[in-house]
């Protein structure tokens, strides 16, 4: 289905050889293509947006399930990923929207105060 930026854009596979043609060098491309893609749009942030992140929150069983690929976000971005402990991560943030609609918290920095992170030496 292409990219965010051009449903028509297509994948391709390049530079194979000898010793690169493996699953696991095709699995390395795909993981990096994937951090690749994202960190893209990271980069077109304005600078000043991007000098205060400080950490990657990620979400998802793919995030929780594959620390190679955990471990490409962190790469391609530079610093630490940092992981909800809640599961079902769209869900638990609907609902944190909906007590901010509904006034059971004040704004979304006092339902956001309730996120709390996975311990990164726990793992997944």
């Amino acid at each position: 289905s292409g990219t965010r930026a051009d449903p028509t854009a297509r994948g391709g596979i390049s530079n194979l050889g000898v010793d690169t043609f493996t699953p696991e060098h095709l699995i390395a491309g795909v993981r990096d293509g994937i951090a690749a893609e994202l960190a893209g749009f990271f980069e077109k942030l304005p600078e000043a947006t991007r000098r205060n992140v400080v950490r990657l929150v990620g979400s998802g069983n793919a995030i929780r399930l594959a620390p190679a690929l955990r471990a490409a976000f962190e790469r391609r971005f530079g610093m630490p990923m940092v992981v909800p402990a809640h599961r079902e991560e769209a869900c638990y943030g609907a609902a944190l929207l909906a007590g901010v609609a509904g006034g059971t918290f004040a704004d979304l920095a006092a339902a956001a105060a309730l996120v709390r992170y996975q311990d990164s030496s726990a793992g997944t």
